[in-house]
């Protein structure tokens, strides 16, 4: 068995390595242990070198904020940060065809587990009225704040919230109830 253990270099990695040793000394495990010392920018920066703008459906472009894409196409820069959603995952790129072929002007989109904003972005750009976008995580909450760029706030309502402002099922009660 190998475990890979990530500590955040404000932490205390000897102390770390001293209380797993001493737990699997406890299980009776036989291990071995050592610590490796990474940057951490190769992991919060490295991936964007294989971030690039790309075409979904008819209408749509994802493109990474830090680049340039010159199409005719309505464009959703996007900087994920530390949140999910860039586009390139299948289930998000889906999501984005469904709403680059449905929306047709003045939807309303609620966007649960929000994480970059993307999903809820895109419906903004391509015409809906309102989205409102929901998570837990506030860091994914801050995240998409920051993408929603000042042209979509002028296209439509764009509003994150964490599951600190109200929880995630009084917006979901609050959202659907607002509908009938």
């Amino acid at each position: 068995i190998i475990v890979h253990h990530y500590i955040s270099p404000e932490l205390d990695a000897q102390n770390a390595r001293l209380t797993l040793e001493s737990r699997l000394d406890e299980l009776g495990v036989t291990y071995r242990c050592e610590i490796v010392y990474i940057n951490q920018e190769d992991w919060e920066t490295g991936w964007k070198k294989y971030y690039h703008p790309m075409d979904i459906g008819n209408n749509l472009a994802v493109c990474p904020s830090w680049e340039n894409y010159e199409t005719d196409r309505k464009v959703l820069k996007l900087d994920p940060g530390m949140a999910f959603g860039t586009g390139t995952h299948e289930t998000t790129y889906l999501c984005l065809e469904v709403l680059d072929r449905e929306i047709k002007g003045g939807e309303r989109v609620l966007d649960v587990g929000t994480g970059s904003g993307i999903l809820g972005i895109a419906s903004c750009i391509l015409g809906a009225k309102e989205a409102e976008g929901v998570d837990i995580d506030p860091t994914a909450v801050k995240v998409a704040m920051e993408n929603a760029q000042p042209e979509v706030k002028k296209v439509a309502d764009f509003i994150t919230k964490s599951n600190d402002d109200d929880g995630i099922v009084t917006v979901i009660d609050k959202f659907i109830l607002e509908e009938a």
